[in-house]
């Protein structure tokens, strides 16, 4: 790899001089620049980015942490956090994890050598604790609510949209309703919160109607041959409009009961089954603004449920 020495003994010019005018220094004659750039030209030189941000102690560079990268409410969210990132020019690199917390910790230390400006945590698999060692590094956003002060967060309100999920089964005489979730509730905030819930709006709940890991269309299917052990099940909500839409596929020509998701995807306008949208997209770009701002505040954005069939 040629450096900027080589460029310097090249032109003899001193390295300063060469750092100047990759940095796009005005006090450079333009005979100088232009015979430094064609040794460049000449000697196919391309500067070390990583370098260059460290010297100038920015990147313009947002690194995103997400569990999936094909997940329809993580798509959603990391495109608005991409919308909004491109109006100012930034770069965006998406950090999927798998939910592994080693991987996680990986990407932290990427954020400590200056890889990134700022990371946005849409989910994370690490405790909280270890992850803010790491806010001396830069700015750390959360895409949860996260209660310690100065922690900057923009988050969904998902208990007044399960509650509103619940008393929609209930204002339809559902007895028994079905949960299906992604994580279990011991590592899973989100899980654990669902159960909470329904615990308080739904007087028979039962654990055994809740179906753990599912995150398919596939695994939807295996939920609904879950639940038709169990007729007395009349009312299913779902963590996402895949998973809907294979219960309804599981259920075939079987009545099914009645559905409520949380997408609101294309798919369950064509199914016809209702859905909450909590609208990950603002959550996104709401994020991206408090990184941008340099703001510490927690913005919880409103849900809206949509009602079908």
């Amino acid at each position: 790899m040629v450096t900027i020495r080589e460029i310097a003994q090249k032109t003899g010019y001193s390295t300063s001089t060469i750092s100047r005018v990759l940095n796009h220094h005005p006090y450079v004659s333009a005979e100088k620049k232009a015979k430094i750039l064609q040794v460049m030209a000449d000697l196919d030189y391309r500067p070390n980015q990583l370098a260059q941000n460290l010297s100038r102690g920015a990147s313009h560079n947002i690194g995103v942490i997400i569990p999936y990268a094909n997940n329809p409410f993580f798509e959603k969210m990391t495109n608005g956090i991409m919308a909004r990132a491109f109006e100012f020019g930034y770069k965006v690199t998406l950090l999927p994890t798998n939910y592994n917390k080693q991987v996680e910790l990986t990407y932290l230390e990427e954020f400590s050598a200056k890889a990134y400006d700022g990371l946005i945590i849409t989910s994370k698999s690490n405790p909280l604790k270890t992850i803010l060692t790491y806010e001396k590094y830069g700015p750390l956003i959360f895409c949860e609510y996260v209660p310690e002060p100065k922690i900057p967060c923009a988050y969904l309100d998902r208990a007044a949209a399960l509650t509103q999920a619940f008393r929609y089964f209930r204002d339809h005489h559902c007895q028994q309703i079905g949960i299906t979730v992604g994580r279990n509730e011991q590592i899973s905030p989100s899980t654990e919160l669902t159960l909470k819930i329904a615990q308080q709006e739904l007087p028979d709940f039962k654990i055994a109607n809740v179906r753990r890991n599912c995150t398919t269309e596939q695994d939807g299917q295996q939920a609904a041959q879950y639940f038709q052990q169990q007729p007395q099940i009349d009312g299913i909500l779902t963590n996402g409009d895949e998973i809907a839409a294979g219960i309804i596929a599981g259920y075939h020509h079987q009545k099914r009961p009645l559905i409520v998701s949380q997408d609101n995807l294309l798919i369950g306008k064509f199914l016809h089954f209702s859905s909450i949208d909590q609208h990950p997209e603002r959550c996104g770009q709401q994020a991206f603004d408090l990184f941008k701002q340099g703001r510490q505040d927690k913005i919880m954005i409103p849900h809206e449920f949509i009602e079908r069939g």
